[in-house]
């Protein structure tokens, strides 16, 4: 009975660990910087924005890859301290990209994010680098199974701080 249980929690954890993107101990040959491109603006909501630019730069040796979705990639950002988050206004084509870069090349991401103002936020983002795309666990129902493979995009409580590698902090005042 004991060796059942040992090999499910041994699969289980096994499992978990092929559908983990960042581990919190590896140290990835990437830098992420964040800017700050313009003053705040007001929406028809009162929130304030702030149209932010996200720099993931390859600081290593040689060419390094990681996906993102092509529109949906706030599923993988994060504010430290929680102020606030990209506003997505639409997108027409959105789907997982690979995403190469050579050593000193540079993606960026740019959004504006929306902010509850405050008279002055001091903030840091964090990318969750996801390294690899989990094959389709059916063939039989690709539509259900495409779905799956793409949560891996999603944020959401299972994924901690330590899930993240950090731009420097900003300050932003309205």
């Amino acid at each position: 009975m004991r060796i059942k249980y040992f090999l499910a929690i041994f699969f289980l954890c096994a499992s978990a660990k092929l559908f983990s993107q960042t581990d919190p101990g590896k140290a990835y040959p990437l830098k992420i910087k964040l800017e700050n491109l313009d003053s705040a603006k007001v929406w028809r909501d009162k929130s304030y924005f702030r149209h932010l630019r996200i720099s993931i730069i390859n600081k290593g040796d040689s060419s390094f890859s990681f996906w993102v979705m092509t529109c949906s990639w706030w599923g993988l950002v994060r504010t430290k301290p929680s102020v606030g988050g990209p506003h997505v206004f639409g997108c027409d084509g959105n789907y997982a990209k690979r995403i190469v870069l050579k050593p000193g090349e540079s993606h960026r991401l740019e959004e504006e994010f929306a902010f509850v103002k405050k008279n002055r936020l001091q903030f840091q983002v964090g990318f969750r680098v996801i390294t690899e795309m989990p094959e389709a666990e059916s063939i039989t129902e690709p539509s259900k199974s495409s779905t799956s493979r793409l949560n891996i995009f999603n944020d959401g409580p299972q994924y901690t701080d330590k899930d993240f590698l950090w731009s420097n902090k900003i300050s932003i005042v309205f």
